[in-house]
């Protein structure tokens, strides 16, 4: 009977940590569209990035483990150039537009927050599913799945809902 009740209560836990890492998934997302709103180019990518790296992090640390940043930056670069080629097109479309005088800015705000968005939260989600799964699939590059993973999160993405 006690093994039931640690069985159930690890369910739980693993419950509990899951929620937790989509919820900083969640959340990071809706960070990564602020910062996509920003009109320079450069500095809205380089601010993407940081959003993403520190919610890696937060979701290793719901895990109880950590990277390297050097690691995460690897696996992140990874990840998000298999996203897809409609979701880098559209983020690559909204950077050009960005860097059009005038109008581009509003141009670039209508696709960059989205984009930004909707891959945080992908890269977000694959990653809590991999925790959840003790999965080294990320960390050891056989990401053929993982990239498929990536392609359905996105389409589940609470940004671009």
């Amino acid at each position: 009977m006690s093994e039931e009740v640690e069985a159930a209560e690890e369910t739980t836990v693993e419950a509990s940590n899951l929620e937790k890492a989509q919820n900083i998934a969640r959340n990071r997302a809706y960070w990564a569209a602020g910062v996509g709103i920003i009109p320079i180019p450069v500095v809205d990518a380089a601010g993407i990035a940081v959003v993403q790296l520190r919610m890696i992090h937060e979701i290793a640390g719901v895990y109880g483990t950590t990277l390297k940043d050097h690691l995460a930056k690897s696996i992140l670069t990874s990840l998000l150039t298999g996203i897809g080629a409609t979701a880098a097109a559209y983020g690559a479309l909204g950077l050009t537009f960005k860097s059009v005088p005038l109008i581009g800015p509003i141009l670039g705000l209508a696709t960059v927050p989205a984009v930004a968005g909707a891959a945080t939260y992908a890269v977000g989600v694959v990653f809590a599913a991999a925790f959840e799964r003790n999965d080294s699939s990320l960390v050891d590059g056989s990401l053929p799945s993982t990239r498929q993973a990536l392609d359905e999160a996105i389409k589940t993405s609470p940004v671009t809902a």
